[in-house]
């Protein structure tokens, strides 16, 4: 058997007229647009998975980040997620500083520089919220994860065209 054979074919589906995305902006708009979302995602995904560990230790420094946590739309709802993440930081991420044997004062200063990029990016998660458009901010409540709102995003339609 090829090595294609055993490959695993991920189906792509349809459009479907599941939640209706109205964009009347234009083509431009909507990369931008997306861009913006993407960015969002990719600034989550950063806070889940943390430091990367090897095969012998897991992801350290981890943050749970769900998908609308990551929409952060107010001054009340960045310093709620500052709080939780410094919360993360006093327990979890000193947790997983001292694991390391031999190794804390430096996985210290590992947990004192990624805390204070991470607080720097719930500031740049809030600046990207403002800037998405309404007709996105409602999607995003219609939506699970990214991947549905993306695909949605993509589907989207002028009806005024």
């Amino acid at each position: 058997m090829a090595a294609t054979d055993s490959a695993v074919w991920t189906v792509q589906e349809l459009t479907v007229e599941g939640h209706k995305y109205k964009w009347p902006y234009g083509a431009r708009a909507l990369i931008a647009e997306r861009k913006r979302v993407q960015e969002i995602q990719r600034l989550s995904h950063m806070f889940i998975y943390g430091l990367r560990g090897n095969y012998n230790e897991p992801n350290i420094f981890t943050f749970p980040m769900f998908y609308a946590e990551a929409f952060v739309g107010s001054d009340t709802e960045r310093i709620g997620l500052m709080n939780h993440l410094r919360t993360f930081y006093n327990g979890n991420w000193k947790r997983d500083a001292k694991s390391f044997q031999g190794q804390f004062p430096a996985r210290k200063m590992e947990a004192d520089e990624l805390f204070t990029k991470r607080i720097e990016d719930v500031l740049l998660l809030q600046g990207l919220t403002e800037e998405l458009m309404p007709e996105t901010r409602e999607l995003i409540k219609r939506c699970t994860d990214f991947e549905q709102l993306l695909r949605c995003m993509l589907d989207a339609k002028n009806e005024n065209a």
